[in-house]
């Protein structure tokens, strides 16, 4: 069954506005921005404060209204997915990208954000390349459990991914974690082992659907936009990737197919490799380099550097080495001269620097330059 009731919203607002009127800025547009807010759980706060907590299905609600009876927006569109996963987990993915895509197909002449001229087009790119570029860390509230013990809970990727940081915490801050939902390798591995093997076999359809979906997704946007790109002031306007996309589901693909064969379905991945946690549980996690050859730009590179960097802020926020990754992506485009000239003002640091780390100065070269001239 379909999450989303697409032919529904497929349908015109009317035969002379078949995207009807633009909504941003409306009561019912704004309403969805503040269903959507809500406070990080993970931040301390006065025992008076209330945590806000974002109201998915009212997001939901509000969207498929408004693209059913006032409007066709990309962004409308997007929210409905991510509110969507939130509330129905990867069915709402497929069935958001199926949506997302003849959405793009069917109204794309007058589809909002509005394509007045070819240059309007980023405005277009830009939400789409804002949901798929940030998917990752979207992928972390999907559920990949579902235990049919009432001994463990729902469990999500993101607790997967950070219950090895957790078993090296205090007994203390152990059990404050799990009461905030957040489980320890133990924990995590029961809720897998009580969930029936059904699930993940579904699960498994469902990533390779999305992953089907998500490439017929990049062959329509191709078609849309390749026919704009020499009339753009800046032809990057029409670029998009889905890398952390495909990256992403990859990996929990690879997770899956791993339970999956130990209960006999299936095969083991070929490039996964195990990890033991403190406590003796096992657990799944990729072998280093496996997407290296997906980076195929030195932006790409250093948007990786970003993901991997927000990924350890969020499992050890103490840790100055995620702030230290954001500071090297942003000091990326210097060379390493110049880069430690800006850190080190005094001469004698920078030299020493320099010697330690075997950097040859412009100063250098032509000292040496000029010794081998016998100068």
């Amino acid at each position: 069954m379909s999450v989303f009731d697409i032919q529904s919203l497929l349908e015109p607002i009317s035969d002379s506005q078949p995207s009807g009127i633009d909504q941003s800025g409306t009561s019912q547009y704004l309403q969805i921005i503040d269903a959507m807010k809500e406070d990080d759980p993970n931040l301390s706060r006065q025992d008076w404060e209330e945590l806000k907590v974002a109201d998915w299905g009212k997001v939901l609600s509000l969207s498929d209204t408004l693209l059913s009876t006032k409007t066709k927006d990309i962004q409308l569109v997007v929210w409905m997915i991510e509110a969507g996963i939130r509330k129905e987990g990867i069915a709402a993915l497929n069935d958001g990208i199926q949506l997302l895509t003849q959405v793009i197909d069917t109204f794309w002449e007058t589809l909002f954000p509005a394509l007045e001229e070819p240059n309007d087009l980023y405005r277009r790119m830009n939400v789409i390349n804002k949901f798929f570029a940030k998917f990752e860390e979207k992928a972390n509230i999907l559920s990949i459990t579902q235990p049919s013990s009432t001994e463990y809970s729902q469990y999500t990727w993101g607790n997967y991914l950070e219950c090895s940081y957790i078993d090296k915490m205090s007994e203390t801050e152990k059990k404050e974690a799990n009461q905030n939902g957040r489980p320890t390798a133990y924990l995590f591995n029961g809720a897998v082992q009580s969930t029936p093997t059904e699930f993940y076999t579904e699960f498994k359809e469902l990533i390779e659907l999305s992953v089907e979906s998500a490439q017929n997704l990049e062959n329509v946007l191709q078609s849309k936009v390749e026919p704009l790109r020499n009339d753009l002031d800046e032809q990057s306007d029409a670029d998009f990737s889905f890398n952390q996309l495909y990256e992403t589901l990859g990996l929990i693909q690879k997770w899956v197919a791993r339970i999956l064969s130990e209960r006999g379905v299936g095969n083991v991945p070929d490039n996964a490799v195990e990890s033991v946690t403190q406590d003796g549980t096992t657990i799944l996690t990729r072998q280093a380099g496996t997407d290296i050859n997906a980076i195929t730009s030195r932006e790409e590179a250093y948007n990786a550097i970003h993901r991997i960097s927000d990924f350890l802020m969020r499992i050890e926020p103490h840790s100055p080495v995620p702030y230290l990754l954001k500071r090297a992506a942003k000091w990326g485009r210097m060379s390493a001269q110049e880069l430690l000239e800006e850190l080190y003002n005094n001469a004698s640091d920078t030299k020493q620097l320099f010697k330690l780390l075997d950097i040859v100065t412009e100063e250098q070269q032509t000292s040496n330059t000029s010794a081998s001239s016998g100068w």
